[in-house]
């Protein structure tokens, strides 16, 4: 968990709760790093991430090692990352049983005309990913 009890942390904090998109980078096996935005949320200290089972997984199989970047808000500033293991958690159930979750991108999802059974069955791979270390500026 980001103890909220100093400015910069009360910072990180807050933008974890306030940004919807998140960009998650992993590593390929032969050391190619690979960026893409992904939706998240913060819970418990980590971050749930549903990824389609492609070449984000693949990676996170071979090296845990992940950063998670927040854009900043146009003007260079207000920016957080991340870094910090991921893993596949079969044991986290579909997106759709996640409250956090639904609250958190149910107007997406209607902007997408997507269901959460069709959320489900494209993003089938639940990550959890622990942060061993915040920047923010």
């Amino acid at each position: 968990m980001v103890d909220a009890s100093n400015e910069k942390n009360a910072h990180i904090q807050n933008r974890l709760e306030e940004a919807s998109i998140i960009w998650m980078t992993t590593v390929t096996p032969a050391g190619q790093p690979q960026s893409a935005p992904v939706w998240y949320v913060w819970q418990d200290g980590e971050f749930l991430v549903y990824s389609l089972n492609s070449a984000r997984v693949r990676n996170i199989r071979t090296n845990a090692k992940v950063s998670l970047h927040m854009s900043d808000k146009g003007n260079g500033d207000e920016i957080v990352v991340a870094y910090g293991l991921a893993k596949i958690d079969p044991g986290a159930g579909p997106a759709s049983a996640n409250t956090a979750y639904t609250e958190r991108y149910n107007t997406a999802l209607t902007n997408y005309q997507w269901t959460w059974e069709y959320f489900d069955s494209t993003y089938k791979a639940p990550l959890r990913i622990k942060p061993d270390r915040f920047l923010s500026w």
